[in-house]
């Protein structure tokens, strides 16, 4: 019994350090404005288990930053599901939801957005 344990333990860190690998490869080509590549890394890394939060946020970022703002929603919905978004994941998944035509659940993530800005730009937002 501890020798099939052993290797089911063996198994799932060498899974968890291929989520990794790809992980890591798809933040190499996001950094270097090379979208295309990036989605794949991240597509992999998040068809494992337990995947970083971050990975959603990025690909997300790819998508949207290559106009497919329907996958860009999906996953930037992803992302904020997570309770581990940075606070401009809102302001982007705002603004997809906007390109979506999807103008009431856009000013929901834009409140969001406000909410982590300084409270001299929240009111001046507010009387515009």
């Amino acid at each position: 019994m501890t020798f099939l344990r052993s290797h089911i333990i063996i198994f799932l860190i060498l899974i968890t350090l291929h989520t990794n690998a790809q992980y890591k490869k798809g933040v190499y080509y996001y950094n270097n404005e090379q979208y295309a590549k990036a989605i794949l890394k991240f597509e992999k890394a998040i068809g494992k288990k337990n995947p970083p939060s971050e990975v959603f946020e990025n690909l997300a970022d790819c998508y949207r930053l290559t106009k497919n703002y329907t996958k860009a929603e999906e996953l930037y919905s992803k992302a904020v599901q997570t309770g581990k978004e940075k606070p401009v994941t809102h302001f982007f998944y705002a603004e997809v939801l906007k390109n979506n035509k999807k103008f009431d659940e856009a000013k929901v993530q834009y409140a969001l957005y406000s909410k982590y800005l300084p409270l001299e730009f929240q009111q001046r937002c507010n009387t515009a």
